[in-house]
C-alpha cells in the first residue's frame, strides 16, 4: 500500500494491465520490482511514459531504494540520471554495429565527460564536439514582431476544462510548455492549431504518430531537398525505402519532425519531439529546431518533458497548473527563470547550472545549495 502510494497507483490497482496507460504501465513495473526482494535492481529507462512531475517522484523512489540495495539504471534523461546516480558509466560506439562500456566514474565527472565526447583517462574521443548548453543565451534570433497573439478563452473536453491565459508569441521565438500529464498541453496545441491556422501557416506535429503503410522515402518527399538540414542530422537518410509501420518508436518520430520542420509555416507546434530518443538525439534535436527557425525566421510552441532540452531550446515558458483530467490553467508568457522558478517550486526541488559544463543540474534535497536556494527563493539558479 505504501509503494502504491508513493507512485500513484492506488487507484488503479483494480484495472487490467492491459488498458491502463503507458505512464500507468511503467509505474505498476516499478513498484512490481520494489516489491521483490532483491540485492540488485536493474531499471531499464524508467522516466519513459511520464511527466516531469512523475520522474522527479520515481528518481526519490529509486534513490531510497538504494539505501538496501545496489541499483543499475539505463536512461535518456540526462538530468534525472544526474540526479539519481552515485556513479555513471558511459557507453559508445557506433549503433547496431559495436558498443564499448566504460569504467565507473563520479556522477558529475561522467556526465561531464560524456558531454565532451572525450574520456581523459582513455585518451578517447568518440564525438568529434561537445555538447554545449547556451541557458540564458542573447535573444538576438528575436524579432519584436508578433507572430501570433491570442486572448483570453476556455476549451471544455468532456468532463475537462482548460483555462487559457491571453498571450504572443514573436518571430524567432522558443516558447517551451511545461506540466503534468493530464493537465491539457495537448489539448492547448491542438486549440492553436484549429483556431489560428487561417491567420497563419501553421506545421503541427502531434503527440501520437501514426504507423503508415508508405515508405519513409514517399513520406518525406518533400523534405528531401533538406537533406544536409533536416535528413542527414536527424539521421534517417538510410531509412528512406522502409515502411512507417515497419520503424521503431525513435525512429518514427525523427521522420515526423522532419515532416513538420520541413513545410515552410510561420508557427511550428511540437508535441513531445524528445519521445523514443536517445540522448544524443534529443541534444542535437535542439540545434536542428533552432537551426530552421532561423532559416525560416518562424517561431515555435514546444510541449517537452526532458527540463535539459526544455531549458537549452526556451526563450520563455508557460506553465500549466491545476487538476489533472479536470481542469488546467495556464500561466502567462513568461521568462525562462519566472517559468522555470514557478514550474520547479510546484515540484519542490531546485536546479543550478553546473560550472564546467552550464548544464541544469537537480540539488540533492536538503543539500547546502539545496537549502539555499530555498531560503531565496530562488529555485533556478
Amino acid at each position: 500500500n505504501s509503494i502504491a502510494e508513493v507512485l500513484e497507483i492506488s487507484n488503479i490497482l483494480d484495472r487490467n494491465v492491459n488498458v491502463i496507460s503507458g505512464g500507468e504501465l511503467q509505474r505498476v513495473a516499478i513498484a512490481a520490482m520494489a516489491l521483490k526482494k532483491g540485492n540488485f535492481y536493474f531499471i531499464d529507462e524508467p522516466s519513459s511514459y511520464l511527466d516531469i512531475r512523475q520522474r522527479v517522484r520515481i528518481a526519490r523512489f529509486i534513490r531510497d531504494l538504494s539505501d538496501s540495495s545496489s541499483i543499475v539504471v539505463v536512461d535518456h534523461d540526462l538530468l534525472m540520471m544526474d540526479y539519481m546516480a552515485d556513479y555513471i558509466q558511459i557507453l559508445y560506439g557506433s549503433p547496431a554495429v559495436y558498443g564499448v562500456v566504460t569504467h565507473l566514474q563520479a556522477a558529475k565527472r561522467g556526465i561531464n565527460q560524456y558531454l565532451s565526447g572525450y574520456i581523459e583517462e582513455l585518451n578517447i574521443r568518440f564525438r568529434d564536439k561537445p555538447i554545449v548548453f547556451n541557458i540564458g543565451r542573447q535573444e538576438e534570433t528575436i524579432r519584436d514582431i508578433n507572430i501570433l497573439s491570442w486572448q483570453e478563452f476556455s476549451v471544455k473536453k468532456g468532463g475537462f476544462t482548460l483555462d487559457i491565459s491571453p498571450g504572443e508569441i514573436k518571430r524567432g521565438e522558443i516558447i517551451v510548455i511545461l506540466g503534468e500529464n493530464g493537465i491539457g498541453k495537448t489539448t492547448f496545441i491542438e486549440s492553436i492549431a484549429g483556431k489560428y491556422s487561417k491567420k497563419i501557416t501553421i506545421a503541427y506535429k502531434p503527440q501520437y504518430l501514426e504507423q503508415r503503410d508508405e515508405t519513409v522515402l514517399e513520406f518525406l518527399r518533400d523534405a528531401w531537398i533538406y537533406e544536409k538540414q533536416l535528413i542527414q542530422p536527424l539521421g534517417i537518410q538510410h531509412l528512406k525505402n522502409k515502411k512507417l509501420k515497419e520503424l521503431s518508436g525513435g525512429e518514427l518520430q525523427r521522420v515526423y519532425i522532419a515532416k513538420t520542420l520541413a513545410q515552410e509555416a510561420d508557427l511550428y507546434l511540437l508535441d513531445e519531439p524528445s519521445s523514443y530518443l536517445d540522448i544524443e538525439e534529443r541534444l542535437e534535436l535542439g540545434k536542428i529546431i533552432r537551426d530552421m527557425l532561423a532559416f525560416r525566421d518562424a517561431a515555435a510552441i514546444i510541449v517537452e518533458h526532458d527540463l535539459l532540452l526544455a531549458t537549452s531550446l526556451a526563450h520563455r515558458i508557460i506553465v500549466f497548473q491545476g487538476k489533472p483530467a479536470i481542469h488546467g490553467i495556464t500561466s502567462n508568457v513568461l521568462s525562462l527563470e519566472e517559468g522555470m522558478n514557478l514550474f520547479l517550486e510546484s515540484l519542490s526541488i531546485t536546479m543550478r547550472r553546473d560550472q564546467e559544463s552550464r548544464r541544469p543540474r537537480i540539488n540533492k534535497p536538503e543539500s547546502r545549495l539545496d537549502n539555499e536556494q530555498r531560503k531565496q527563493k530562488k529555485y533556478f539558479a
